[in-house]
């Protein structure tokens, strides 16, 4: 008797081989997904992450170059510079 309750039940298991093969596919296929989900939400966060550097990177050159265009603009407007003259500050008034 005990070898026919095996034979039953190792029939039984291989009818379900199928569906669990299935299932398995399944499940792998939702991993996949999931997985690829993730990479495109880091992906896209990376890209939005270095737009805004760049763009941060370019106005605080814009703004260092204004700055230094400006400091040299008003450096030559106060100050006639004369080869060879003493650079003495200028006598207030």
């Amino acid at each position: 008797m005990p070898g026919i309750f095996i034979g039953v039940k190792a029939d039984q298991i291989g009818a379900e081989q199928p569906k669990t093969e299935a299932d398995v596919r399944k499940i792998a296929a939702d991993q996949r997904k999931a997985i690829q989900q993730a990479f495109d939400q880091a992906k896209q966060a990376i890209q939005q992450a270095e737009t805004q550097a760049l763009a941060a990177a370019n106005t605080a050159k814009t703004q260092a170059l204004g700055q230094i265009d400006q400091t040299a603009a008003s450096a030559s407007a106060g100050a006639i510079v004369i080869p060879g003259a003493r650079s003495d500050p200028p006598i207030c008034s």
